[in-house]
């Protein structure tokens, strides 16, 4: 008998772990169908390069730089999706919300309203940059994180030790369409730009706007924040296969691939 119950508890954890592990693979709330009619709805003009049941990774790939340039980065995140079984999508064009504010917007200012909108279709999405490639794709961004949070960013240090929160790779859940909207509305108001936080220029972008929405909330305890190292950021040498990401942070935009990403790729043949 006392066999037996113990049979059945452990069958019944094993279960609960199976349904859980069912409840995170499964994050699309929506049908395909229904997400590109509600994105020409809305303003957002998408293509769905992957179709997954995972995680949703979002990218904005406006202008000929994106296109060109970062093709090779887009094919590393593409792979990547399709091991993993998440959904790929890319912004090509402004987003109408952000046309409404600025005529010729920078292409990040199209980042948060977009990441806001997939989330009215996706329980998690990962804001990721056009020039980001995949290191190791082994990896799988839910082994890096907590279930719970609401908030997955990288925390790091620019200039003066000031801390910054890392943009190009963060993700969200439905909680934080929040702070996302109050981040994206400031960063299109006119006037001075905020400040990079250790660099002395403007944030012509969303990072900083994103930055300071968070420290609010984490201060208010309003949502749960997780700092974890998701990439290698810049384009150095000592990138390598403990993060499944890699930052080049705009270092391909002027031309050629950058000399660093083909070093890897030949070691790793």
């Amino acid at each position: 008998m006392y066999k037996l119950i113990i049979l059945i508890i452990v069958l019944l954890l094993i279960f609960a772990l199976r349904i859980r592990q069912i409840h995170r693979k499964i994050n699309v709330a929506s049908s395909t169908d229904t997400i590109k009619k509600d994105a020409v709805k809305n303003g957002f003009p998408i293509k769905i390069l992957n179709e997954g049941r995972g995680l949703c990774l979002a990218f904005v790939c406006i202008g000929d730089a994106y296109t060109n340039d970062v093709k090779r980065y887009t094919q590393s995140k593409l792979k990547y999706c399709k091991k993993h079984d998440y959904s790929f999508i890319c912004l090509y064009d402004h987003c109408s919300r952000v046309k409404e504010y600025i005529s010729e917007p920078h292409p990040s200012l199209s980042k948060l309203p977009f990441i806001e909108w997939l989330l009215d279709h996706y329980n998690k999405v990962c804001m990721i940059d056009a020039d980001i490639y995949i290191s190791n794709d082994n990896i799988g961004l839910e082994s890096l994180y907590s279930d719970a949070s609401d908030v997955v960013i990288q925390k790091t240090t620019y200039g003066n030790n000031e801390p910054v929160l890392q943009s190009s790779a963060a993700i969200f859940n439905k909680n934080a369409r929040v702070i996302l909207r109050k981040a994206w509305l400031n960063s299109l108001q006119p006037g001075p730009r905020l400040i990079f936080p250790g660099l002395d220029f403007e944030d012509w972008g969303e990072q900083t706007y994103l930055q300071r929405e968070i420290e609010e909330a984490e201060k208010s305890n309003s949502l749960k924040i997780e700092y974890v190292d998701l990439s290698c950021l810049r384009h150095t040498d000592n990138c390598d296969s403990r993060y499944p990401i890699w930052h080049m942070a705009g270092s391909n935009i002027s031309g050629q691939l950058d000399s660093h990403i083909l070093k890897y790729e030949e070691n790793e043949r």
